[in-house]
């Protein structure tokens, strides 16, 4: 399968002439220099085959861009008042929210079939006619930023 990327699995013994698979020694491993206020996206193919890399991009790159209202941190009054001063802006820089939109946003172009998807593109660069949509996957998204605390790098994941 043309579209399938490393599928790293260990198959039972009884099951290895009938399953495609790559072992887990044939993994890729990388190393990326990262520098405070980047943004880690790393996911499954269910992710990067029903979105495009700039649309991941666009969504995660607001993450932590504004302060949090310190109001907010009055436990009381943030109770009581908390909805009344939600900013709208928090849809893009809350972590939570722009990592819940990411999966929300790839479901739904995984399902929808008028999407056009990195899937549906690929698959027709090798010449598949009349595909369009997106490829019913599990969609598992793990949302990083690079911060400084106390003169150490450390990441924080949601």
């Amino acid at each position: 399968n043309l579209s399938s990327p490393f599928q790293l699995s260990i198959i039972p013994s009884f099951m290895k002439a009938n399953v495609f698979a790559d072992r887990p020694e044939d993994c890729i491993r990388e190393s990326v220099p990262v520098k405070e206020g980047d943004v880690i996206v790393m996911g499954t193919d269910g992710l990067f085959d029903n979105r495009f890399n700039s649309a991941i991009a666009a969504d995660a790159g607001w993450v932590c861009t504004e302060e949090e209202n310190i109001l907010y941190k009055i436990p009381f009054f943030g109770m009581l008042f908390g909805n009344f001063l939600e900013n709208p802006k928090n849809d893009y820089v809350d972590p939570y929210r722009v990592t819940q939109r990411l999966v929300n946003d790839a479901f739904k172009s995984s399902v929808g079939k008028g999407d056009d998807t990195p899937w549906a593109v690929l698959l027709r660069d090798f010449g598949v006619k009349n595909i369009e949509g997106g490829k019913v996957d599990d969609i598992t998204l793990l949302l990083a930023k690079v911060i400084t605390r106390a003169d150490m790098m450390t990441t924080d994941v949601w």
